[in-house]
């Protein structure tokens, strides 16, 4: 590798860790008093918490589920879900990294081709990018008479912004029910582009179309739709519930919980690491600027849902996967060891 492929490689990997760090620094110094954000932190009710962090488990097993019938071969959940989990671990400290992770990890166990995982997890990502946007348009309309009055712009494009993610989601269907239709369509596009843009979304395209072989069957799209659905319901409740363990909810209610988790939720399009900063920034500005919610206790209550969200959750329950999968393995083989005998 050369000098300077080194030195782009080590850019982008601290990129993120620099952004997280700005991003920590400048919420952090908008609190007047932060001995008062230390204190503020211990004041949550360990029971709604412990809701949080079961409704996030649960989350993941929607997310494992999604994953196994996007890859549509004979796989084990139990591969799938500890997969899932060493993903999202891995992703809290590695930028991505955890995507790799568990292609590898599921593709060590199952044997799949890594280019079908790879795949599906193209697919999976822009269901959730498309997901997301869909949210996020959806809370601004959603949202107070206060985000009218300081953000006018953006409630006017919501709309559009809402038809985008929709537009998305039946693309996403067509490059699975018209695959070859769709196929000529975009080679057709991407001839007017550069030679070095078309052939990279000739490449994203044909893993895209990998991906969405799921949608020619009716059960496996129905399967992905309340999946997915499942996903962001157990996250959204987990998020008004960790409100709730500070006390916040009498000021935010419930909608205004579905509109800090859609805002929230948009921290993923910050290029920082395990969404440190980001999540903090976007968490605090909501609560303290729509609902009224002292400084200190907002950046409390989103410091402590990231944590169950992004590293307590994911670690615990990986761990837990992972020593459940090796029992898994072991009662197979010696299974298979009797059955021979």
């Amino acid at each position: 590798m050369s000098r300077a492929r080194r030195g782009g490689y080590w850019r982008r990997l601290l990129l993120p860790f620099a952004v997280s760090a700005a991003l920590v620094a400048w919420v952090v110094w908008e609190i007047d008093d932060p001995g008062q954000l230390w204190n503020d932190l211990w004041l949550a009710s360990p029971l709604l918490l412990a809701g949080c962090a079961v409704l996030i488990a649960v989350s993941f097993v929607f997310r494992a589920k999604r994953w196994q019938c996007l890859i549509g071969q004979p796989v084990a959940f139990a591969h799938v879900f500890s997969s899932v989990m060493i993903g999202a671990a891995i992703n809290g400290v590695i930028p991505r990294g955890g995507e790799v992770a568990k292609v590898f990890h599921l593709n060590r166990f199952s044997a799949l081709p890594p280019a079908l995982l790879a795949a599906t997890i193209v697919v999976e990502r822009l269901l959730d990018v498309l997901t997301l946007i869909g949210l996020l348009a959806f809370a601004v309309l959603l949202g107070d008479v206060e985000i009218e009055e300081r953000f006018p712009g953006i409630v006017r494009a919501a709309p559009a912004v809402m038809g985008v993610a929709i537009a998305g989601t039946v693309f996403v269907a067509a490059m699975g029910i018209f695959p070859r239709q769709t196929e000529h369509l975009v080679k057709r596009l991407v001839q007017r582009l550069p030679e070095q843009v078309g052939q990279r979304l000739g490449r994203l395209l044909g893993q895209g179309l990998n991906g969405v072989a799921f949608l020619r069957s009716g059960p496996q799209l129905a399967m992905m739709i309340w999946t997915s659905a499942g996903i962001w319901l157990c996250q959204w409740v987990a998020f008004a519930l960790g409100l709730a363990a500070y006390g916040l909810m009498p000021l935010v209610g419930l909608k205004g919980s579905a509109v800090g988790f859609s805002i929230t939720g948009a921290s993923v399009f910050v290029p920082s690491a395990g969404a440190i900063g980001a999540f903090h920034k976007l968490g605090h500005d909501v609560l303290t600027l729509f609902y009224s919610v002292e400084p200190a206790r907002a950046l409390a209550a989103v410091t402590v849902i990231h944590l169950m969200m992004y590293y307590f959750v994911p670690v615990g329950v990986g761990v837990l996967a992972w020593l459940g999968q090796g029992v898994f393995i072991t009662r197979i083989r010696a299974d298979q060891a009797s059955g021979s005998d």
